[in-house]
This record gives C-alpha cells, structure tokens and sequence, in this order.
C-alpha cells in the first residue's frame, strides 16, 4: 500500500560511453547475424563501435591508473595503442600485439583509421564470370570492406571482450565492466 509521501533523494551515476557502444556493437551483431539486408552496414557499424568502445575503455581504465591521464591529455595525445601498451605497462601485464587478442585490436584500429580518415582507393581483382552474369558480380572491394564479414565481426567481438575482461581483472576492478554503478542518498 502507497502512502503516498515523497522523500528527496539525490542519485549520482559514474559511468562511460564504451559500455553503450558496446552495446551497439552487440546489437549491431545480432543484426548482422539476423539476416542478410544489410549484413555488410551492420558488420561496418559493430566493428566501428568495438573501435570506439575499446578506446573509450581504454580512457576509462587510464583515468582510473593515471591521476594525470586527464589533465595530460593522454586521452588525446595517445594513440590506441599507445594507451594500451602504456596501461599494460602499469598493471604488469604482458601483451603480445602480434597475437590474439591484441593482434585483433590493431586491426580494429587500422580498420577505424581507414573509415575516419578516408582517401580515395582502386581495388582491381581478376575473376571468371558467366556473360550473362556480368552485371551482377561484385565490384572488387577495399581492404576495410573485406573486413565487413560476420565471421571477422565475431572474432572482434569475443577478442574485445577478452581484452576488457583481462585489464579490468588486472587492475583489481570489481563488478561486471559493462554494468554502470549509481548510489543514492536522501536528502533533507
């Protein structure tokens, strides 16, 4: 039964925008594993979103090891990687870039640095095609689109949730990397 009393209370939350592009990628997943309209946009979109929400992860955790990481600029002097190796640095972690997960999170970024900074490109691919065929073959596609397959999409998705786990484990955070935290007290 309601009362129907009110009390003031005063919430805060903490979080960061890489558990929504996380959730972006993941959606983006599903949707690509949903059906074939628009299976390569959604692939581009998942892979892009785990760019971001890496990177976004990345800030967070620094933030959290590096009481200078904001007032520095690390956020926007460092590339990726740099953030990456710099935070493995500090938490005694040992990573091998040329491996997965990590060789993975190069071609993440790679594949990121070729969408936000585009330049104009000429893919060429000799193939045997039926004449009557010939209108409909596939154009020869970039190395970005080459990308934009839901297997690929799939090696990203469980790579990035190896790295998140594994320097959020590291760094002794407790809790679920993707949960946002809140606390609320009342008052007067």
């Amino acid at each position: 039964m309601r009362s129907g009393r009110k009390i003031k209370m005063k919430f805060t939350r903490s979080d960061n925008a890489y558990k929504t592009l996380a959730n972006l990628a993941l959606y983006a997943t599903q949707q690509a594993r949903a059906g074939e309209d628009a299976r390569s946009l959604n692939c581009l979109t998942a892979i892009l979103a785990w760019a971001f929400a890496l990177e976004g992860f990345l800030n967070f955790l620094g933030s959290k090891l590096f009481p200078c990481w904001e007032s520095a600029g690390l956020e926007r002097k460092l590339a990726p990687v740099g953030k990456l190796k710099l935070i493995a640095e500090k938490l005694d972690l040992s990573i091998k870039m040329d491996k997965r997960p990590y060789k993975t999170f190069t071609e993440v970024f790679t594949f990121r640095n070729e969408l936000v900074h585009p330049k104009n490109f000429e893919a060429t691919e000799e193939i045997e095609v039926e004449p009557e065929h010939i209108q409909h073959r596939k154009l020869p596609a970039a190395a970005w689109e080459k990308s934009c397959d839901l297997g690929h999409v799939e090696t990203v998705m469980k790579d990035a949730r190896v790295i998140v786990q594994e320097l959020w484990t590291a760094a002794g955070i407790t809790g679920n990397p993707y949960i946002s935290s809140s606390r609320g007290q009342q008052v007067d």
